[in-house]
């Protein structure tokens, strides 16, 4: 079908939501609405079209809510939103749209939230968004290669930015430049591998997504500007070590997530003037945890070092951290004796030195992979001062353990059903 007759929406004059789905309608024109008044506020439509004409919403004043999906269209009419000065919702989400064009969304100064996701969106026209008072844009699971430069800076109001898989490499200095209001910003599956200085400058945000990137190393001036308040995500990247100042006090009382990476040593202060809610170092290839490594950090919840290949542990006084607990997996800790058969590198000993802690600096457990399985020995009672724990005797109390979940302070779960910290 190319479109409806002018009578085909006669018996519905007084719609206030339409939905318009796989109606097999290729074509549409200013004519396809005819039968509907003029107070429609809400239109979804998802079809195969092919052709649309200039203007062919124009007479919906008081439209709030566009969705258009499915479409074949690979470029929008310069004016096709022409006359929708009240639409707040704009969804072009899972269309074949290749290119936006300077004057596409001119005059939408209702606009609040834009979703142009999923599409193969390889060029953004310099202004696109000059006039917008955008305070959503969804631009994930596009082609754009690369952040043009000032791309954004006319986005004043945008409290989210959503960018993720679109195949950047790099993240330009003043990138987000004038989005003063930015909290949450989405950077996660793409190709990133370096970041410049200045690329986050001035930035007050709540979330930072940087997963499943190519990140190496966090260099020095990238971060420092930065002010995160609830996530700082680094997992599945490639990083090797935290140097020191990297980080320096980009987190406030939030996460940082550095889970899932290469990290093999640890700068002495390399987190200092942090103060995080929790830090998530599980799943790398930390060894050995040197004596001021978590110097001048402060950890609110928890810190999490499981599932790394820890050998040695010459922490200088566990109060430092000032942290309710700290979760530690020796991932290869049975080499007593062989387990189904498979023999693991040997283990002598596992070394933890505390010194002259404070009264309330303890460990809350130890989490033992063992049999596929992850139990916890607890320590609470007790502060591990200048005291060595072998693994035979932890071998011969992970033994004695009950199949329950560890209770750390206050009877909160230290780990769940599955293993995982909760």
């Amino acid at each position: 079908m190319i479109g409806p007759t002018s009578q085909f929406f006669s018996a519905f004059q007084d719609l206030d939501i339409l939905h318009w789905n796989h109606q097999n309608i290729t074509r549409i024109t200013p004519d396809t609405f005819s039968g509907i008044n003029e107070g429609l506020q809400y239109l979804h439509i998802a079809d195969k079209i092919s052709t649309m004409e200039s203007k062919s919403f124009g007479k919906f004043h008081d439209l709030k809510s566009l969705s258009m999906t499915e479409t074949l269209l690979p470029e929008l009419p310069s004016d096709i939103f022409e006359g929708l000065e009240n639409l707040t919702l704009l969804d072009l989400e899972y269309n074949r749209i290749t290119v936006l064009r300077k004057n596409t969304f001119r005059n939408l100064y209702a606009l609040k939230k834009l979703i142009l996701g999923h599409n193969n969106i390889s060029k953004i026209e310099p202004e696109t968004f000059a006039n917008l008072n955008l305070q959503h844009l969804d631009l994930k699971f596009n082609d754009l290669g690369n952040i043009s430069n000032g791309l954004f800076h006319h986005l004043g109001s945008l409290e989210v930015l959503d960018l993720a898989r679109n195949g950047f490499q790099t993240v330009p200095k003043d990138a987000f430049e004038g989005c003063s209001q930015l909290r949450s910003l989405n950077l996660a599956r793409n190709r990133i591998r370096h970041i410049d200085p200045g690329a986050f400058s001035n930035l007050k945000l709540q979330k930072l997504d940087l997963t499943r990137n190519q990140l190496t190393a966090l260099d020095y001036g990238v971060f420092n500007d930065l002010r995160i308040q609830e996530i700082l995500d680094f997992r599945f990247n490639h990083i090797r070590e935290i140097t020191k100042n990297t980080l320096d006090g980009c987190v406030d009382r939030g996460i940082l997530h550095l889970s899932y990476n290469e990290i093999h040593h640890i700068d002495p202060m390399a987190f200092s003037n942090l103060i995080l809610k929790q830090l998530k170092l599980e799943h790398n290839k930390l060894t050995v945890l040197e004596r001021d490594s978590f110097d001048d950090l402060q950890i609110i919840e928890i810190l999490d070092i499981r599932f790394n290949n820890i050998i040695q542990i010459k922490l200088r006084g566990c109060w430092e951290l000032r942290g309710k607990r700290v979760a530690l997996c020796y991932k290869h800790l049975p080499k007593v004796g062989s387990i189904g058969g498979v023999r693991s590198r040997p283990w002598n000993k596992i070394s933890v030195n505390c010194s002259s802690p404070k009264k309330d600096g303890h460990f809350d457990g130890v989490c033992v992979q063992l049999n596929n399985q992850s139990n916890i020995h607890e320590l609470t009672d007790r502060v591990v001062h200048k005291g060595q724990i072998t693994a035979s005797n932890l071998l011969h109390k992970q033994r004695r353990l009950y199949n329950r979940l560890a209770i750390g302070e206050n009877n909160t779960p230290l780990v769940d059903s599955s293993g995982l910290l909760s």
